[in-house]
């Protein structure tokens, strides 16, 4: 009888043990924010000759068939890429309740150089103007645009310029926050794009609406040192970007990708293949980065916008919860508080 219950005892011990092994096997808890929203959407392209008469060509996500008052998200393209590259994450965005729209600033040659970063503020600038005018009027009728939760974001120099706007203000719409994506300044310290706004002191920003700097590992690393930069150089990239911003501030750096694994697969064109060869990239299954960026943009835009910060705040507090890995994030709260690790 005894040698029974000592079997006994040992078999429930393992069976214990087995279920905690099963417990740690299972994948990380993934927040519903980097699945696609409940939001419906649909697809409008614009170009010069539209009725609505844009000053660039426009790309718009936006919800469709569940009404809503949606916020806006206009989000400005990398140094010479086209505004068709980020279609996965930006209408990843939009199902979550937001309108994105990604104009076409200019286009560049070959062997040309992109437009000057202050002719680049001024076409944005022209988007910005557009948009109460004639936004609502190439809407779904279910979507109402609301332009007092207007966000101006961007990715590598797109997002610089959305920085400088921002500090600058001072057009028909009021920039409410600032989302910018894996920004780049310029090729190196001493050689940034005008307008210049880095001053490489700390929060010397001095913005007073809500901003988030992401950035990717692999930025600043090149496949060519002596023949070309890398595409987020040192002293240029998001580093420095998020130590000149002010609160509420903050800054997630996805660990293992390059500054354009958040495409899409297929980049069409002559631009598209080059971008796709001089950056240093990570895993070629893109997917995962892409579910990951999109899903902290849309956190981070419920977390201002639709006064629920649950998801925003969980990946700042527990980073374990994305689907790829994020250094530690850093957030500041206010002046008084910061925080680098939680």
């Amino acid at each position: 009888m005894g040698r029974v219950v000592e079997v006994t005892v040992v078999l429930a011990i393992l069976t214990v043990l087995k279920v905690s092994e099963a417990v740690d096997d299972k994948p990380p808890f993934t927040l519903n924010i980097f699945k696609t929203g409940k939001y419906p959407t649909t697809f409008i392209q614009l170009d010069e000759s539209s009725p609505s008469t844009p000053p660039k060509p426009l790309r718009i996500y936006s919800p469709d068939q569940l009404p809503g008052n949606f916020p806006v998200l206009l989000f400005l393209h990398a140094s010479c890429l086209e505004n068709s590259y980020y279609s996965k994450i930006l209408q990843f965005v939009s199902t979550h309740g937001y309108i994105v729209i990604a104009p076409q600033l200019y286009m560049c040659q070959v062997f040309g150089n992109p437009i000057s970063g202050t002719d680049e503020v001024k076409y944005a600038a022209e988007v910005v103007n557009w948009l109460p005018k004639y936004l609502q009027s190439v809407l779904p009728s279910t979507s109402k645009a609301n332009l007092d939760m207007f966000t101006l974001g961007g990715h590598g120099r797109g997002a610089k310029t959305s920085f400088a706007m921002a500090i600058t203000q001072g057009f028909d719409v009021d920039i409410a926050a600032v989302l910018a994506l894996d920004p780049v300044a310029g090729l190196g310290k001493g050689n940034e794009d005008e307008p210049r706004i880095l001053t490489y002191l700390p929060r010397s920003f001095k913005l007073t609406i809500p901003n988030t700097v992401i950035g990717t590992g692999l930025g600043n690393q090149t496949i060519c040192a002596l023949i070309c930069p890398a595409c987020a150089p040192n002293d240029m990239n998001h580093v420095e970007f998020y130590r000149e911003t002010t609160p509420p501030t903050s800054h997630i750096v996805i660990t293992d990708y390059g500054h354009v694994d958040m495409l899409d697969d297929d980049l069409d064109g002559t631009m598209g293949f080059i971008a796709q060869h001089k950056c240093v990239n990570g895993d070629p299954n893109k997917n995962q980065i892409r579910t990951t960026v999109a899903g902290i943009m849309a956190a981070f835009l419920n977390a201002y916008f639709s006064s629920f910060d649950g998801d925003y705040m969980t990946i700042l507090h527990k980073p374990e919860v994305t689907p790829v890995a994020i250094d530690t994030p850093e957030f500041i709260l206010d002046e008084d508080v910061a925080y680098a690790q939680f």
